[in-house]
């Protein structure tokens, strides 16, 4: 015989298990009860529970706040079935036979399986060495100035040191709800993130360079960002927190859209503004990135003289 005690929440997580391989046990304060609990409104002898063949007999041991079950003050000597959840004072505990059935093991989510292949430290060491490359990358193909080791060592520092400080606050937030940190995940995702933003830019770039169209690239650009932000804070709720698919989604698009839109905000309403100069892209490209045909110089000219032939007023 033996008897196993969940202490939980109230809304029912789990919050420690214990297993006595002996089918009398008391619970309460004192340090001579099988099971010790630091709740002040439990007695140090509160209550006694016994095993007997298919029967869970729960003793209330004259406490002052009682035992309930479903809210109801349990008399002395009361029967329960394995599993009930008991209320003693402010805390609420769980009490099972040893041979209380258990559901069936479900598969592994998509999600889940996804998590455990990004809880891998080599993973994690091969995606910073990544991003800090395509840091580099963009500092030396945007850099006119002669080299300067400082000039690539601190925004690498400063990325790095985000992406470390952003895997640790979703790791503590894992840590105090699940009591799981899962760091190297959060790691491991916020890289990813920050790699496919790189890839993205570039993206918007060559989109800009063959278009010309810089209102189609930014709504394009927000559309895409707020898919990619709400789907890392997505993963990053699913790993951290308890919060159900419907809510992880709701949180994540309301957050994603915020941010892009904020950030995206002034730029957009200073494009859109009048302005007597005119807007002209500012990067040029490799013609290998030339989607869009061109055009020769001589038809170029001649759709021009269109410009010079309009006369005010006749719109």
């Amino acid at each position: 015989m033996a008897i196993i005690i969940e202490v939980v929440t109230p809304s029912g997580r789990l919050l420690d298990r214990q297993r006595f391989e002996q089918n009398y046990i008391t619970v309460g304060r004192a340090y001579d009860n099988q099971l010790i609990l630091s709740d002040t409104s439990i007695d140090p002898h509160h209550l006694s529970i016994i095993i007997s063949d298919n029967e869970i007999i729960v003793n209330d041991m004259n406490s002052v706040n009682g035992v309930r079950l479903n809210h109801q003050l349990l008399a002395k000597n009361h029967n329960i079935k394995s599993g009930d959840e008991l209320i003693i004072g402010k805390t609420h505990i769980r009490v099972f036979a040893h041979n209380h059935s258990v559901p069936e093991a479900v598969n592994l989510s998509g999600q889940d399986r996804l998590v455990n292949y990004f809880s891998n430290g080599w993973l994690a060491l091969g995606l910073l060495l990544l991003l800090s490359s395509f840091i580099i990358l963009e500092i030396w193909a945007a850099s006119i100035d002669e080299f300067r080791l400082r000039d690539y060592v601190e925004p690498v520092f400063i990325i790095d040191f985000f992406v470390i400080a952003y895997a640790l606050f979703w790791g503590v937030i894992g840590k105090l709800i699940k009591h799981y940190m899962s760091f190297i995940a959060q790691f491991c995702l916020i890289a990813i993130y920050l790699i496919v933003t790189y890839c993205l830019d570039f993206f918007y770039g060559v989109l800009l360079f063959n278009t010309l169209n810089f209102m189609l690239v930014t709504v394009i650009a927000i559309i895409l960002d707020i898919i990619v932000l709400a789907a890392l804070l997505w993963l990053n709720l699913d790993i951290s927190t308890y919060l159900n698919d419907k809510k992880k989604l709701v949180v994540s698009l309301l957050i994603s859209f915020g941010l892009i839109l904020l950030t995206m905000y002034t730029e957009v309403i200073d494009r859109t503004e009048f302005n007597a100069a005119p807007y002209l892209v500012e990067k040029i490209l490799p013609p290998v990135f030339r989607i869009a045909s061109g055009e020769n110089i001589d038809d170029f000219v001649k759709d021009s003289q269109d410009i010079y032939s309009h006369e005010p007023g006749s719109d």
